[in-house]
Order: C-alpha cells, then sequence, then structure tokens
C-alpha cells in the first residue's frame, strides 16, 4: 500500500513538472539538436577523411631500427644497408599483410622526432603501391612537394605519387606523415610505361666517406674540400632492382644502353639533345627551377627512365624539397660562375637543349603558369591543408617565395645590357665586331643594324653560350659611308622570340 502511494505520488509530481516546464524543455531540446547539428557539421567540415595505416613491429624490430636510429643520431648521417630490413605486418582497410622495412634517409632530419621516416616493401599494394616510404612531411616542405609532383604530372612528365597519411605504430597514433611511391610494377602501370630500367647515380661512397671523416671527428665544415666523392664524375651508373634486372636477358641490354648514354654525355662524347627527350628534359629542369626545386636536380637525386622506344632517358622528379637551394641562384644555371653543378652545365653545352630549357623557364615563370596551376588543384590542395592542419596550423603554400622567385627569373632573363660589341676593325668591305658575353645568357646575333634600316646578316650564324664567352664577328658590306656610331647590333636570347638591339662601342675592346 505504502508502495503504490509513493509510485502514484511521483507520477504527479512528474506530471506536475513537466505540465510547469515542458514549454521551457521543448525550447531547451530545439537548441540542443541545433547544438548538435552545428557540431556534427564542424566536425564532418574540420576533420577530414584521413587513410590511417596500421603498423605492427616486434620487440626485437624495434630494439633494431632503435640501434640504428641512436647510431645515424650521433653520427647525423644514416648508412644503409640490405641487411636493415625487419619483418613487420601492416593493416590497412581492415587487410594485414606482411612486409619488410627499414629506417629511410640521409639525416638526421628523418630520425630526430618520433615521426622516423621509414622505407616499406609490402606483399600487396597499399593505396596503388608496393614499394613506398613514409616520412615527417616537414622533411619534404609539407605541401610544396606534393604541388610539384602535380605539376610534373600536368606538364606530361613522369611523378610519383605523394600522399599523406596518419601513421600508428604498435597502437600509438605517430600522427601525420607524407607517404611517397617508390619504383614498383605499379609504378610503370600507373604512368602507362612499358617496364624498362630507371637508372641514378650511386651516392653509397659518398655517405660513407662522409661518416668516415665524421668518426675521426672532423668538422662537416671542413670536411668537404677534401672528400673525392661529391661529384657526379666520381659516381657510379646504376639502376634500381639491378639484382634481378641483370638476370633478365631483355632489362640488361636496356640497362646497358641506358648506361652508355649517360656515360658518353659525362664524357662529352654525346651532346644533351642525343641522350635526353629534349621536350621533357628541358621542361624539367626549368620547371624545378621555377618551383625552387633545385634539391631533384642535385646529382645524386637524379632518377631517369629508360625509354626503349624512343632510346632516350626521361627525368623522373624525386626529392624536391622546395626551397631548400637559395633563391639567388634562380634563372643562373646557364651561368657557371653562379653554379658548379659539372651536370648542369654539360646540359648547357648544347645549344638545342638551351634553347628549350631557357623557353620553358620563360614560359613557368610568368604568374599564369603557377595561378593556372594553382586554380586547377584547388580543391585537392584544400583537402591536403585540411588534413595537414590537424597537427600543423600555421603550413601553407610558399606562394611569397615562389612569386619572388618567379620576378628573379624574369629579371635574369631580361638583363639591361647581356653583352658589349667593340668595333674591332674595318678591312676593306668588311667589318669585325667582337663580342664580350657578360650576363651569361646565349646570345643568337641576327644582324647588323645601321641608321636603325639597313641590316647586314654575318658571314656565319653565332650564337654565344655561356659567360665569359668572347667572340668575333665578320659582316660584308660597304660602311664608308655610315657613321660607326649608328652600328647596332641585333640579338635575341637563344629560346626566346623578343627580338632587341644592342649599340656597337666604337673602338676597340684592345
Amino acid at each position: 500500500m505504502t508502495k503504490r502511494f509513493l509510485l502514484i505520488s511521483l507520477l504527479l509530481l512528474a506530471g506536475f513538472v513537466m505540465g510547469r516546464y515542458s514549454s521551457a524543455l521543448l525550447h531547451k531540446s530545439e537548441d540542443l539538436v541545433k547544438c548538435f547539428k552545428l557540431k556534427l557539421q564542424y566536425t564532418f567540415t574540420t576533420s577530414p577523411s584521413i587513410p590511417i595505416i596500421n603498423i605492427t613491429l616486434s620487440k626485437d624490430a624495434l630494439e633494431k631500427l632503435d640501434v640504428q636510429k641512436k647510431e645515424a643520431l650521433k653520427r647525423e648521417v644514416l648508412l644503409k644497408n640490405a641487411d636493415d630490413y625487419v619483418n613487420a605486418s601492416i593493416s590497412f582497410k581492415n587487410q594485414t599483410s606482411t612486409i619488410k622495412l627499414r629506417l629511410k634517409g640521409d639525416w638526421a632530419d628523418h630520425l630526430n622526432t618520433n615521426k622516423w621516416s621509414m622505407r616499406i616493401k609490402s606483399d600487396v599494394p597499399i593505396l596503388g603501391m608496393k614499394k613506398f616510404s613514409l616520412q615527417n612531411p616537414s622533411t619534404r616542405n609539407y605541401l610544396s612537394e606534393w604541388v610539384f609532383y602535380r605539376a610534373l604530372h600536368h606538364e606530361g612528365l613522369i611523378a610519383l605519387q605523394y600522399f599523406f597519411v596518419k601513421v600508428v605504430i604498435n597502437n600509438e597514433d605517430h600522427g601525420i606523415y607524407a607517404m611517397e611511391e617508390f619504383f614498383d610494377d605499379h609504378f610503370f602501370t600507373r604512368n602507362h610505361l612499358p617496364l624498362s630500367p630507371i637508372i641514378k647515380f650511386n651516392e653509397d661512397n659518398t655517405w660513407k666517406e662522409l661518416v668516415q671523416y665524421i668518426d675521426a671527428g672532423i668538422n662537416k665544415n671542413e670536411m668537404y674540400d677534401h672528400l673525392c666523392f661529391q661529384t657526379v664524375n666520381t659516381a657510379l651508373i646504376d639502376a634500381f632492382d639491378m639484382k634481378n634486372l641483370l638476370k633478365d636477358s631483355i632489362a640488361s641490354k636496356q640497362f646497358s644502353c641506358a648506361k652508355n648514354l649517360l656515360y658518353g654525355f659525362l664524357d662529352s662524347l654525346l651532346p644533351a639533345s642525343k641522350v635526353f627527350d629534349n621536350e621533357k628534359m628541358p621542361k624539367f629542369v626549368a620547371l624545378c627551377e621555377a618551383m625552387g626545386a633545385e634539391h631533384a636536380l642535385l646529382w645524386h637525386n637524379l632518377r631517369f627512365y629508360y625509354n626503349s622506344n624512343t632510346k632516350l632517358l626521361e627525368p623522373i622528379g624525386y626529392d624536391a624539397e622546395l626551397d631548400s637551394c637559395p633563391a639567388k641562384n634562380n634563372g643562373y644555371y646557364f651561368r657557371s660562375t653562379y653554379h658548379t653543378d659539372i651536370f648542369l652545365r654539360l646540359l648547357l653545352n648544347d645549344s638545342v637543349f638551351t634553347a628549350q630549357y631557357i623557353y620553358w623557364l620563360n614560359y613557368y615563370s610568368q604568374p599564369e603558369f603557377l595561378n593556372q596551376l594553382q586554380n586547377e588543384l584547388k580543391d585537392s590542395i584544400q583537402k591536403n591543408l585540411d588534413v595537414l592542419h590537424t597537427e600543423w596550423s600555421e603550413i601553407d603554400l610558399p606562394n611569397t617565395i615562389w612569386e619572388k622567385d618567379r620576378k628573379l627569373i624574369q629579371l635574369a632573363l631580361s638583363p639591361i645590357v647581356p653583352f658589349y660589341a667593340y668595333l674591332k676593325d674595318t678591312i676593306n668591305q668588311k667589318i669585325n665586331i667582337e663580342i664580350d658575353n657578360i650576363t651569361g645568357l646565349p646570345i643568337e646575333i641576327i644582324g647588323l643594324e645601321i641608321n636603325d634600316s639597313t641590316l647586314i646578316y654575318p658571314t656565319n650564324k653565332h650564337i654565344l653560350l655561356r659567360y665569359p664567352q668572347r667572340n668575333t664577328i665578320c659582316f660584308q658590306g660597304n660602311f664608308q659611308t655610315f657613321k660607326l656610331s649608328n652600328f647596332q647590333l641585333k640579338y635575341r636570347i637563344l629560346g626566346l622570340s623578343k627580338i632587341k638591339t644592342e649599340k656597337v662601342i666604337p673602338y676597340a675592346r684592345r
């Protein structure tokens, strides 16, 4: 009886409360629903879908990697060997497979945080890749590397895949990583390329020698003048997957052809236009320079695909690390006093290559190119920025730096005075003009203009290549009736269409 009375009393009390506060509760519930909807909307727009990769390592594997990591941090250099790989497992989208994993990177910046860089070989494709690298996005300047790869693809050049993913190691969240494709069968299929060797300059001796000096206690700033293996001339040429390549008679023959091309170029036996694809190689070098990706042009980062149809080498963009090189070099690869890279100087010894290079350098340094590229990639750029902003809220594209570099290149391609032209001598009906190239830009002399009207062509076509090149050009005609002060040369920068004039100095240089 007491329980029944108590229950009835509680029901009456609840009815009284609901009757009195139902209106207020209704309004409160509507506010809660609105708040929940806003929270859901915020969650879905600011927390982008990020692929999650789970890696599981045994205790022994972790200990082996930790020993390698500590040794590398002590030397500030990671030396790599074939037996560095450890066994592990990887899970992606509820599928687990076995992998081989090792530490990756040359310098300690790949290992000095909990986001240590890794090279992985998987039994099954992960995001379309069986071989790939995982690394801290900061090692490749965050989104800049992705934009560079997309620019290569946009221009019909061979490019690697590049994603941002979340990595979990032994159930510990390591945050956002950059995932970069490595070379396997999927790479050829995705790029619609027939299987053929990808060659490179072997840099193993470079790092071994560096470590030798470090172990001897020599300061890094003091050792570089004494190193032997720091140039392309002391590097061996080899290929990726060399072990299997040499077992295949066709692939082995293709490697031999590719190697012979590259050695022929380095030995100055073959010009660039007979070794490299003469559209893709100039575009690649120019695009690297225009986007501040000179790091991809360092000899130990160069990779080439041997096209068995054209019998030429095609560049593959790799390790651009945008804006890691001084901006003062931009627009000056053709000036040996500013840039001493042997490989690039050999490229620019070929006027066929150089004309194409300067044409594309001018094209890529126009504001329209980068603006159009970013507009086309706008949605993907924002999506990737959303992913990166979950960890680094301040990062953005380096548009200010790109704009500065673009202007530097345009200024370099438009010198106030590219050369001095001296009136050397006049003999009978011939006049000799000595031209002193002072800027490093390759100059094509079109003719000698007199009184802004008469144009006399040189006896031979002259192209003046790099600084400091000095040539004497002969013109034939009756010059006695003209004032020497009215002479000027018509010229253009090789690779550009605009014709300009430069006055002839009416006396000899010496």
